[in-house]
């Protein structure tokens, strides 16, 4: 066989329609029933969550880096090693980006001082953020960041137009897509409707806390997603 790349690309959906569901189930089935596809370790699931013509404010953006900076080695455990590893297509934000650059000395991180540079910012552009989350590894141009900011030139400069998710490995397994796109989404709107007053206290509770200390299931409970809280766990526990 001679096997080619391909990207496939969905229209944009309503969220709150589960119609947009039933076709990614269809699409998946589809392509595992009709064709000899390769899921291989180069490949990866984006997804871009919008806010229709609104976009999403300063404040949203804010709120959304500062929860994934707290807890992105909670979220880590959702995916394999090789997606947490990949520092050309998805390096990690606290690794491997211009923030964690910023917070770093002689080989150690400040995450306290990282979550606080993301909170001080007041009433800027949301290009500020675009900066922060960029990747400084030495395939930096060649792939992007975990979180990729799509900022388009004819936006108000505080509003962001969409988020884009990248961590997720590439998979026609419906089940695992689901409960990806329903976390992005999750995330977003959590970040979207947040008072920062009431996120900001517990994320500086968090934001030193270990995986042991603060599992995922805590993470996700305390971020809305109740039924993530209760699949996740026993999806990681099948994998390993």
């Amino acid at each position: 066989y001679l096997f080619l790349p391909i990207e496939i690309t969905s229209p944009p959906y309503y969220y709150g329609q589960e119609q947009a569901f039933r076709e990614i189930r269809v699409v998946c089935q589809v392509l595992r029933d009709t064709y000899r596809i390769s899921c291989n370790r180069s490949c990866g699931v984006h997804v871009h969550v919008g806010n229709g013509v609104e976009g999403f404010a300063f404040e949203a953006v804010q709120n959304l880096l500062a929860t994934i900076w707290t807890f992105e080695e909670q979220i880590e455990t959702i995916h394999p090693r090789h997606r947490v590893e990949n520092e050309g297509m998805c390096p990690s934000f606290r690794r491997y980006s211009e923030l964690s650059r910023r917070h770093s000395s002689n080989g150690t991180l400040d995450v306290r001082a990282g979550l606080e540079d993301i909170l001080s910012q007041r009433g800027k552009s949301v290009h500020v953020f675009a900066d922060m989350t960029e990747p400084r590894t030495a395939n930096s141009h060649e792939g992007g960041t975990r979180l990729a900011l799509i900022i388009s030139e004819t936006l108000v400069a505080r509003c962001q137009r969409t988020v884009e998710f990248r961590q997720h490995k590439g998979s026609l397994d419906f089940g695992e897509l689901e409960l990806w796109i329903r976390f992005c989404v999750q995330l977003m709107m959590f970040a979207d409707s947040i008072d920062r007053a009431k996120l900001a206290p517990f994320l500086r509770d968090h934001v030193e806390m270990s995986v042991q200390e603060c599992p995922v299931e805590f993470v996700l409970g305390r971020l809305g997603m109740p039924w993530l809280a209760y699949c996740y766990p026993k999806k990681i526990a099948q994998d390993r």
